[in-house]
């Protein structure tokens, strides 16, 4: 049996269909197949039943796993199909890897949505076979892809390999807990990044980026780590309407508004305390009376609430925070908070026995994981603005955040985001406290961050557009494992049954840092 095929290809990190691939015979698996790049779509279109294979962008994998996507929706035809990998049937005996190659969500052979192929490192082609009731196949065009197994436990950059992941969530709840999501085909992602919209910036820029990479992971969700929208005068500092409108609107992230879990940042008060007494909100300074309380009411709620994926709160300038979960395709929850450190950043808002503190403490005991005390989550990430650490300062970060990482520790949180300062930073595994005696280039002692296996990592990713700062790689601080300055990148979170990875991309969408895997504590 012979069919006439055709394919056009999509570049994952573009999304953009133009290269065409020459018809294949339906003969043996692969017949005429060409070496075609690391392509991320395929679609075999023969007459008979298009198949759609998705190689996800930049072929990242987890472990020795590539997760694969081949759908069809043709009527009278089957769900079931069957991969070849370098023309060995992936499913068969004969195929090299454990488990006979494919484990898919499906079934045996059954790829209707996804399936995870083990393959060894290196460039394989991949075909695919689907039949109709009657016996008729239709055999794909090939794919290539190259796969190299990711970083373990962090430390040192990867090469590329794959996985294309997405959310699974049904809904967000404002201030105090989260909705459960189903399972989907796809584990969750989260992209985005901090300190975003700045006049003349570059957060076009990482907004086009932030498409791409939703579109190559589908189902993925948006998050933002504050300093959304900066000013651009003496009186107006960030985060008002105008700001909203001027800087964050034009670009790429507005247009993902409804996939965002928002978070506000100092710059969203207009960079004043919740009062009129710190800033440019002193009546002194010739700009009236104005406060930090209303302004990110008016400017940063009024943005995304009924906007964004999320109810960003409790509707109050104290209550901007609020978490939201994630189901694996194993079945397995994560919980995402995000918390408002925005309003900590002049006034110690954020400390033991604050109001927010206090939330946070509730939600985490409220959403704790099989290895703090049997609970039904697998891992826990924690947004925010203000950073607990950089390599800024002698030593940087904020004691303002110490309480809430502390407490992020004793709940067993697997990762810590943070903006603030206007670059890129991964450290390690932190612990609670500070080491004492500690020393960096440029400083004297002082007590720093201290490595702890059961602790967060932490990521400051202060790098999504606003004016660059290279600060950053000033005073490389004990636990800092990778410093980036001067390039704007967005980064990405996916989440699995027990682990977790990620990659950083820059606005030419390269991996930059990453991709690194974490199990989870």
């Amino acid at each position: 049996m012979r069919s006439h095929l055709g394919c056009t290809l999509a570049r994952g990190l573009v999304a953009a269909i133009g290269l065409a691939i020459p018809p294949l015979a339906c003969g043996s698996p692969g017949d005429g197949a060409s070496d075609t790049g690391d392509e991320s779509v395929a679609e075999a279109s023969s007459g008979s039943c298009p198949v759609v294979i998705t190689i996800p962008s930049q072929n990242e994998a987890v472990g020795q796993e590539v997760q694969l996507y081949v759908t069809q929706t043709c009527a009278g035809w089957t769900n079931a199909m069957r991969a070849y990998i370098d023309n060995v049937d992936c499913g068969s005996s004969a195929y090299a890897y454990p488990n006979a190659g494919c484990d898919t969500t499906g079934g045996a052979q059954n790829f209707s949505s996804s399936t995870w192929v083990k393959v060894a490192p290196g460039k394989h082609t991949l075909v695919v076979n689907n039949w109709d009731s009657a016996g008729a196949v239709s055999v794909s065009s090939p794919v290539t892809f190259t796969y190299t197994p990711s970083v373990t436990d962090g430390g040192t950059d990867a090469g590329s390999s794959t996985d294309a992941g997405g959310h699974t969530d049904a809904g967000g709840h404002a201030d105090g807990g989260s909705d459960g999501g189903g399972v989907t085909g796809h584990d969750p992602v989260l992209v985005g990044a901090g300190d975003i919209a700045y006049g003349g910036g570059g957060a076009a820029a990482t907004g086009k980026e932030l498409q791409t990479l939703v579109t190559n992971n589908p189902g993925a969700m948006v998050f933002t780590l504050g300093d959304n929208a900066y000013g651009n005068s003496k009186c107006d500092e960030g985060g008002s309407p105008t700001d909203f409108a001027n800087n964050y609107t034009p670009t790429a992230w507005s247009s993902l508004v409804s996939k965002t879990l928002p978070t506000p940042g100092n710059h969203e008060y207009n960079n004043c305390d919740l009062s009129n007494t710190v800033g440019p909100c002193i009546p002194s300074q010739g700009c009236g009376t104005l406060d930090g309380s209303s302004w990110v009411m008016n400017g940063y709620w009024k943005y995304f609430d009924g906007h964004a994926a999320v109810t960003p709160g409790g509707g109050t300038a104290t209550t901007l925070h609020y978490s939201y979960d994630f189901t694996t395709t194993g079945g397995k929850k994560w919980h995402y908070v995000s918390l408002d450190s925005g309003m900590c950043f002049y006034t110690d808002n954020c400390a033991k026995g604050t109001s927010e503190y206090s939330w946070l403490s509730n939600d985490l005991a409220a959403h704790t994981k099989a290895s703090y005390n049997g609970g039904a989550y697998a891992g826990i990430i924690v947004g925010t603005h203000i950073d607990r650490w950089d390599s800024a300062g002698c030593p940087g970060g904020s004691g303002w955040m110490a309480d809430m990482f502390d407490l992020a520790y004793t709940y067993k949180v697997d990762l810590w985001l943070d903006g603030h300062v206007h670059g890129y930073e991964r450290f390690g595994q932190l612990g609670q406290g500070c080491q004492s005696g500690e020393t960096a280039s440029g400083c004297g002692t002082f007590c720093g961050p201290k490595m702890d296996a059961n602790g967060p990592v932490l990521i400051d990713l202060g790098s999504g557009g606003a004016d660059d700062w290279s600060g950053i790689t000033a005073h490389p601080l004990p636990g800092s494992i990778k410093r980036i300055a001067s390039t704007y990148a967005v980064g990405r979170v996916r989440m699995h049954d027990a682990s977790w990875d990620f990659t950083l991309y820059d606005t030419s969408d390269n991996v930059i840092d990453g991709p690194v895997t974490y199990a989870v504590h």
